[in-house]
Order: C-alpha cells, then sequence, then structure tokens
C-alpha cells in the first residue's frame, strides 16, 4: 500500500496484526508500485459502469454498484487460488 495517512495509523497496525496481516509499504515517491491495486480499482470501476448502464440504473446507486461489483469479483475463481475463491480463502 502507498504510504497516506489512512494506512499509517495505529488502529490499521493494530487489526492488521491481530488478523495475522503484513502491511507492506510501497518506497516514497513511487506510485508505480502499486500497479495491482489500481488493475483493481479500474476493474471494479468499468464493472460498476457496465451493471449501471445495463440496467438503465441513476448514476446516484455509483457506490452500491461499486460494492456490488467488489462482491461479485470475491466470489470468483482466480488462477492465483487453486479450488478457492478470496471470499472461501479470507473466511476460512
Amino acid at each position: 500500500m502507498d504510504r497516506g495517512t489512512e494506512f499509517i495509523n495505529k488502529s490499521l497496525q493494530d487489526w492488521s496484526n491481530t488478523k495475522g496481516i503484513q502491511l507492506q509499504l510501497t518506497a516514497p515517491y513511487s506510485p508505480s508500485q502499486n500497479g495491482v491495486a489500481k488493475q483493481m480499482n479500474r476493474t471494479l470501476v468499468e464493472l460498476s459502469c457496465t451493471m449501471l448502464a445495463a440496467s438503465k440504473l441513476p448514476e446516484f446507486l455509483w457506490e452500491l454498484a461499486v460494492t456490488h461489483a467488489a462482491y461479485l469479483q470475491n466470489m470468483l475463481y482466480t488462477t492465483s487460488l487453486v479450488n478457492a475463491t478470496p471470499y472461501q480463502i479470507w473466511h476460512g
């Protein structure tokens, strides 16, 4: 993750420690290191736009569409995880 103040704080560090998550920060002033996150954000935006356009729903439902797109991504199988979805890995 980048070095934004939303990530560098005690509450997030304490929470991640209790979950066994190791936080890794990018080098200062190097946004190119955050390519995976940028691609996932782009994917979620594109899915959300597509869902809203296809269903002809109003734009004010944008937040719900992004939430639903993230839910769908977490329920899909990926090539990096064998025989499990991201949701199944996260929740055991």
